[in-house]
C-alpha cells in the first residue's frame, strides 16, 4: 500500500534487465500500464542518448560496484514525449537470492527546463558584455537557444516605420535567403502581423 501510494515512481528490475515491479506513480509518469511494462526490458524506455550510460550503471550496480545512487536521464513515455527523471537506485537481494535493482524516480522535466532557461539567460547576459557585431551576437544567442528548442529557422527583423520596410541583420532559414542590406516590404506577411 505504501509503495502503490508513493508520490515517487518506484520500480524493480531483475538481473536480466527486465521490470518485475512498477508502482502506480510510474504509470502516471510514463503513460504505460503495468501490463505493458512488467516483464519488458528497460532499454526501450530509456532515451537513446542516455541508454549506454544507464545500462552501464545498471550493470555496475548488479556487479556490486560502488556508484553514486542518484543521477538524471530522459525516458520515452507512451505519448512520444521525453521526460527527464531523477533516479535513486540501489541493489537488493530478492528472497530467492537474485540480484535486483530498486529505483525511486521523480519527474524533474519542468525543473530541468527552468534550470536550462536560467543557464540560457545567464549565457546571453555574458554574451551581452562582449564587444561583438550584432550579427555575431544574434548568432551566439541562436546557438545557445538551439540547446533548448529547435532553432533551424531563426531571424530578427528590424522595422523602419519611415519606409514601411524590414531588414534582417540575422537570418537563418532552411528555405529562404535574405540579403542583410536589402529592405523588404512585408505588408501582410506573418512577420508584419507579429510586429503589429
Amino acid at each position: 500500500t505504501i509503495l502503490e501510494n508513493s508520490p515517487l515512481g518506484i520500480y524493480v528490475v531483475d538481473d536480466k534487465g527486465k521490470f518485475v515491479y512498477i508502482n502506480h506513480a510510474i504509470t502516471e509518469i510514463t503513460g504505460f500500464t503495468k501490463q505493458e511494462v512488467i516483464g519488458q526490458p528497460i532499454t526501450p524506455f530509456i532515451d537513446e542518448k542516455y541508454r549506454d550510460l544507464v545500462l552501464k550503471r545498471y550493470k555496475d550496480r548488479i556487479d556490486g560496484k560502488a556508484l553514486l545512487s542518484s543521477y538524471r536521464f530522459e525516458i520515452n513515455v507512451k505519448n512520444g514525449e521525453k521526460r527527464m527523471i531523477e533516479i535513486h537506485a540501489n541493489k537488493v537481494i530478492a528472497p530467492g537470492g537474485q540480484n535486483q535493482i530498486v529505483s525511486f524516480i521523480k519527474d524533474v522535466t519542468e525543473e530541468s527546463k527552468q534550470e536550462a532557461l536560467q543557464r540560457f539567460l545567464y549565457d546571453v547576459s555574458k554574451i551581452s558584455t562582449k564587444n561583438v557585431s550584432l550579427h555575431d551576437y544574434l548568432a551566439n544567442i541562436r546557438q545557445k537557444l538551439s540547446k533548448l528548442i529547435k532553432a533551424d529557422n531563426f531571424y530578427v527583423a528590424l522595422y523602419d516605420a519611415a519606409t514601411d520596410t524590414y531588414s534582417f541583420p540575422y537570418h537563418i532559414d532552411q528555405y529562404d535567403r535574405f540579403d542583410q542590406k536589402t529592405k523588404l516590404n512585408l505588408r501582410g506577411t506573418i512577420t508584419d502581423y507579429v510586429r503589429k
